[in-house]
């Protein structure tokens, strides 16, 4: 059977603010940054078999493949279910 899986993850802005020891000076400076707010896209097509019931394979690639502040990447994934 042919499965795919579609992801979509949402990060917020993350703020960091706080003080510094000053380089080669007495005293702290500020530091404030911002990550800006990310996305991420991902596709997750496979193969999955089942010889019965209780057993199955599943065997695909997860591949996170547009975003905004996101890495590209591709992960190979292999899964054996057994329900007992």
């Amino acid at each position: 059977m042919l499965a795919l899986d579609v992801v979509y993850q949402h990060n917020d802005n993350t703020r960091v603010s706080g003080s510094l020891p000053s380089a080669g000076a007495a005293g702290l400076s500020d530091f404030r940054t911002d990550s800006g707010s990310g996305y991420a896209l991902g596709l997750a097509p496979a193969i999955e078999y089942n010889w019965n019931s209780r057993v199955g394979l599943l065997v695909g690639v997860r591949m996170f493949v547009a975003g905004r502040n996101a890495t590209a990447s591709v992960t190979p994934a292999v899964a054996l279910n057994m329900v007992y």
